[in-house]
């Protein structure tokens, strides 16, 4: 399992796939398109890399490229070439195992329950905002 204190190291990455809520996967859509959590099965383009930068922080990659959170101004996507702020999430592990991302905004990421690209937006963790590892 991966615990909260782990998320202090800098440097460790794991591979996975992000299942969202609604019992689907988080797609890159392969840094075309605004990211979705509409896949209902796992191939390259929902197999994503959290790579630890230190101080609780860290980035997801797909593809070679990295997510961004278009600092909640427009739907997330994954076609960044490296990080900067909007590119660095801080990931909270619940007691459960499942995890939320929250954005350089102060915002969660949301899966939208599928219904429309992801946002980073939520000023909560709600059922939504919560996903879980699926190897």
């Amino acid at each position: 399992m991966f615990h909260h204190q782990r998320h202090h190291q800098h440097g460790h990455h794991e591979t996975t796939y992000i299942r969202a809520n609604n019992g689907k996967f988080v797609c890159s859509q392969n840094g075309e398109k605004p990211m979705e959590c509409s896949a209902p099965h796992t191939k390259e383009w929902e197999h994503f890399t959290i790579e630890e930068l230190g101080n609780g922080k860290v980035a997801l990659k797909c593809m070679g490229k990295y997510v961004s959170s278009e600092n909640g101004e427009h739907p997330m996507t994954c076609n960044r070439d490296s990080v900067g702020p909007w590119e660095t999430f801080e990931m909270i592990t619940h007691p459960d195992g499942s995890f939320s991302f929250k954005g350089s905004n102060g915002k969660y990421v949301c899966s939208e329950n599928g219904e429309k690209p992801m946002t980073c937006t939520a000023p909560h963790m709600k059922e939504w905002e919560m996903f879980h590892r699926h190897q």
